[in-house]
């Protein structure tokens, strides 16, 4: 309701030419994607409790998984490993691989050729930040000789190919199965479970549903077509009607992103 008092008056003036300017958009409001963020770039691990699960926050983790940041879902707590990702990684594939043969010329890297290293590691750094920037992963590997590189890459490859060729990033942690976290359709017309160190370790799959959320966890893949598909099939098809569910998964062509629908 109106007390009589007239408010500033605002003049409109037309425009004859494009209006160039800057817009700065707000940022996230949301308290779940803030937090993953810090949590990504903190070195350390860090514990997110009762997250926010909406499609925003599933863009963000499939972000932070592609830029190396690990998180694991464990109930309503997201377990997020701060630190070196990369770095991380190459040490749990050194550890598996040494796990799984044992003498297989990764021994070496022990005290004197990780000192070797602190020269070029060091080199032009001023600061601590400046060394925490560095990417010891890849100077470390680079500084692998041929034999042992090969070694690691045959029995802890850092990646796999699935069936629609992706070349898909594992997850390794000293003690474990490697974890292969891949969207279901990806997998049809593979009837077995993926394998590492020359076939005698399988994965652990991580089969995601395509909110990007695990639907299954399993290392018997032709058990899981076998007994749990059509279960899964049941239950996903209605809700995601542009992705892929058909009756005979081994005999489907794989597909990376559901098929564009015909006009």
């Amino acid at each position: 309701m109106s007390d009589g008092v007239a408010g500033p008056s605002l003049v409109v003036e037309r425009r004859t030419a494009p209006i160039r300017a800057t817009v700065r958009p707000p940022g996230s409001k949301s308290l779940t994607n803030r937090a993953l963020v810090l949590a990504a770039l903190c070195r350390g691990d860090a514990t997110l409790r009762h997250p926010l699960h909406a499609d925003d926050t599933d863009g963000l983790l499939a972000a932070l998984e592609v830029l190396g940041t690990i998180v694991r879902p464990e109930g309503d707590v997201l377990l997020i490993d701060g630190g070196d990702p990369e770095l991380e990684q190459l040490t749990a594939r050194i550890a598996c691989a040494l796990e799984w043969e044992p003498g297989c010329g990764l021994e070496l890297l022990e005290g004197p050729f990780l000192e070797g290293l602190l020269p070029a590691l060091v080199q032009g750094c001023r600061s601590f930040e400046d060394l925490q920037r560095r990417p010891v992963a890849s100077l470390v590997l680079s500084s692998l000789p041929h034999g042992a590189r090969s070694a690691l890459e045959r029995l802890a490859p850092e990646r796999v190919r699935v069936p629609t060729g992706s070349q898909i990033r594992l997850r390794y942690e000293a003690g474990r199965p490697p974890v292969l976290a891949v969207r279901i359709q990806e997998l049809f017309g593979l009837a077995t479970t993926p394998t590492v160190a020359g076939g005698r370790v399988p994965c652990l799959l991580h089969l995601l549903a395509p909110n990007q959320r695990p639907q299954q966890v399993t290392d018997d893949l032709a058990g899981f077509w076998e007994r749990t598909w059509p279960q899964v099939r049941k239950d996903l098809r209605a809700r995601y009607p542009r992705h892929a569910w058909p009756e005979d998964p081994l005999a489907a062509e794989p597909q990376r992103r559901p098929r564009r629908r015909r006009r």
